[in-house]
């Protein structure tokens, strides 16, 4: 018999001198670990399958045999190989010795795991990574999985704070990600899965929307440099400097995050023909590629600051160039009156000039436009998750931009046709923030010019 030869062995290395017992015995050629526990009695330590989640997938087991020299050392031993044969044979049959019982929480990191190692990324993974983090792990961690049924889920959901439709889809994905792995790694059976389809959600009317606040503007301002600087390769620098030029494009235009943003291109950029004083962008893609038509919205002085820099970084200095884009003196410092640049149509030829028109204005280099998302994720690692609400994406600074107009009195049809809304939606979503922030607001000298219609 097997234990028999291994028991033959241990005995002549103790024999010889080879093996000494100590308080914490690896047994050679095996698996099993004899120890004393602190306790009258010896103990051993049996390997369990990963799928249990115990700590370095062993689990420690009384023998019930008192510690009284070789002797008891030996029974203990021979306890702890019968039980590492019998769940051997056990395991061969399907009947494991050892419960498989793992909690939501070793569950969850296996999940995490798989997701991080997928070779295709895509920004939903970081979203369902996110949920499972900081919302699902402090939640149910500690929940064995076979018990994580209907009623446990309903509890869960209807204690969410966030309760967009978006946000449950992504909650609700990152559960039937992890029931997945549970069954496929039989865990549970098919049919002990939970119907998520059927959890209905006690949702608001209407739900507020979450906005940036001006400590999380300023959060962003006294980080964003250092963060630009600790990138660890070139190509992650270049990404995080026109992921700050981006966050500042979405803030002051308002344009939804995404494929409406990124899918700007340069040449989508041009002085408006009804009024020479006013530049215009073009939004074509994201939700207006759906309508298969484009919206022309006015850009302000800020707003043309910001591509002007962007050029600056994107484009190596020429003097003669920029000269068209810059002040009068020919300094390098940019135009801070929009007037002069657009009387002079300088940027505009500058584009041209540089023969950039049909490139994407937040692409990179290699001409790839970079998952802004998930760089938005690991700017919110990199500032320990200190901004104001846990559930700020790259989207709310759409919703700050609606917001902040209201509040500075923009005409709310006008707001709607500036951002490709219905007046509708606009009262249903943000009349309640709108309403909250009203006392704290600070009205702002804010170029209203470009919601004329």
């Amino acid at each position: 018999m097997k234990i028999d030869n291994i028991m033959d062995n241990l005995l002549e290395k103790m024999l010889d001198g080879d093996f000494k017992i100590t308080k914490h015995n690896k047994i050679p050629d095996t698996k099993l670990v004899v120890i004393e526990q602190n306790s009258s009695k010896w103990w051993v330590q049996v390997p369990t399958p990963p799928e249990l989640g115990l700590p370095h997938n062993r689990k420690r087991l009384s023998t019930g045999i008192k510690i009284e020299g070789k002797k008891s050392f030996l029974e203990a031993c021979r306890f702890g190989l019968r039980l590492i044969y019998k769940n051997e044979i056990l395991e061969t049959e399907g009947m494991p010795l050892f419960e498989l019982k793992p909690t939501v929480k070793s569950i969850a990191l296996k999940v995490i795991e798989e997701i991080k190692n997928l070779k295709i990324k895509k920004k939903t993974h970081t979203d369902y990574i996110r949920v499972i983090e900081k919302e699902i792990i402090p939640q149910l961690g500690n929940l064995y999985f076979k018990d994580l049924g209907i009623r446990e889920l309903k509890e869960f959901f209807n204690n969410k704070k966030a309760k967009s439709s978006t946000r449950i889809t992504i909650t609700k994905t990152a559960f039937e990600k992890m029931f997945d792995y549970a069954i496929e790694n039989k865990i549970i059976q098919q049919r002990d899965k939970p119907e998520l389809n059927k959890i209905k959600i006690e949702k608001e009317e209407s739900e507020e929307k979450v906005i940036f606040r001006e400590s999380d503007f300023e959060l962003i301002n006294s980080n964003i440099n250092s963060f630009i600087d600790e990138s660890p390769k070139a190509i992650v620098k270049e990404t995080r400097i026109l992921f700050k030029f981006y966050m500042n494009f979405l803030k002051t235009t308002g344009i939804r995050a995404g494929k409406e943003a990124t899918g700007i291109k340069w040449k989508d950029l041009f002085i408006s023909k009804s009024n020479k004083e006013r530049m215009v962008i073009s939004v074509k893609k994201g939700k207006m590629e759906e309508k298969k038509k484009s919206r022309e919205i006015a850009i302000d002085k800020e707003t043309i600051e910001n591509l002007i820099n962007l050029l600056r970084f994107k484009v190596p200095y020429k003097n003669e160039m920029y000269a068209k884009v810059l002040r009068k003196d020919h300094t390098k410092s940019p135009i801070m009156a929009s007037d002069l640049m657009v009387e002079h149509k300088g940027l505009i030829e500058f584009i041209k000039d540089c023969k950039i028109e049909n490139e994407y204005i937040f692409s990179r280099k290699d001409k790839k436009i970079p998952t802004y998302e998930s760089t938005f994720a690991q700017f919110k690692n990199f500032i320990d998750d200190r901004f104001s609400d846990d559930n700020l994406t790259l989207y709310s600074y759409r919703h700050y931009f609606i917001t902040d107009r209201l509040l500075n009195n923009v005409e709310i049809y006008k707001l709607a046709k500036y951002c490709g809304n219905s007046v509708e939606m606009i009262e249903k979503h943000y009349s309640k923030v709108t309403s909250r922030l009203a006392s704290e607001h600070v009205i702002k000298d804010l170029n209203l010019d470009i919601f004329k219609i």
